[in-house]
């Protein structure tokens, strides 16, 4: 499998009302709505409502967008991959991946001894995790 991490944002607060404008991009992303989240998105044509330790998977070149309906953290990562298998959805009670982003976010900005190989041994963590959803 080809991968490359793009980018893993810290936790992110979101206020009522926050809105993402219909975006589509050359990447794939997962997004994990953490403590208070509770909105709904739009995925290619299809509308899912989240709540807390949900995931988003937004599939590259697939339009979405979202509406946050009370405060909450939102965190993500964009990522190329060549043979990435999960569908486009939300997927419900994610519970205990949030130390995987962390895991993530620490190697791809601390550049450690086989930080390539961890990045890639978390990434396929985190889609097996999402898999049992």
């Amino acid at each position: 499998m080809d991968f490359e991490l793009l980018y893993v944002n810290s936790p992110y607060s979101c206020e009522p009302g926050y809105a993402v404008n219909t975006q589509t991009h050359p990447y794939h992303e997962i997004v994990l709505y953490g403590s208070g989240c509770n909105g709904m998105t739009v995925i290619g044509n299809k509308e899912y409502e989240f709540s807390c330790n949900d995931i988003a998977v937004n599939r590259a070149e697939t339009p979405h967008s979202e509406i946050h309906y009370n405060h909450g953290c939102i965190r993500y990562i964009c990522f190329a991959c060549d043979e990435f298998s999960l569908e486009n959805g939300v997927y419900r009670n994610s519970s205990g991946v949030e130390d995987i982003f962390d895991t993530l976010k620490y190697e791809s900005e601390h550049k450690l001894p086989e930080c390539e190989n961890m990045i890639y041994y978390e990434f396929n963590k985190l889609l097996i995790c999402i898999n049992r959803l």
